[in-house]
């Protein structure tokens, strides 16, 4: 026979093993939009690669804590406000 005791015991130790199993909640994905008057170059300008490295050092990882977005206006700056939104 089970006692109270034995029985809380296991009930709470069940609650437990739920509450590991669910392991740490997944971090939080910042996105960045970035515009640029420019075209799509092979290579990004030196100022965006800066801003990459720079959030690399703050613990940002691309494609896992941080996303950013490119968008070219191809030296149309008219363009510009509808890629925004």
């Amino acid at each position: 026979m089970i006692t109270r005791r034995a029985w809380f015991a296991a009930a709470t130790a069940g609650l437990a093993a739920l509450r590991a199993a669910h392991g740490q909640p997944a971090p939080r994905v910042r996105r960045i939009g970035l515009l640029g008057n420019g075209s799509v170059q092979p290579s990004l300008p030196a100022p965006v690669q800066a801003l990459r490295d720079a959030l690399r050092e703050l613990g940002y990882v691309e494609g896992s804590t941080l996303e950013i977005e490119y968008r070219w206006a191809e030296g149309q700056a008219d363009r510009l406000p509808r890629l925004a939104a």
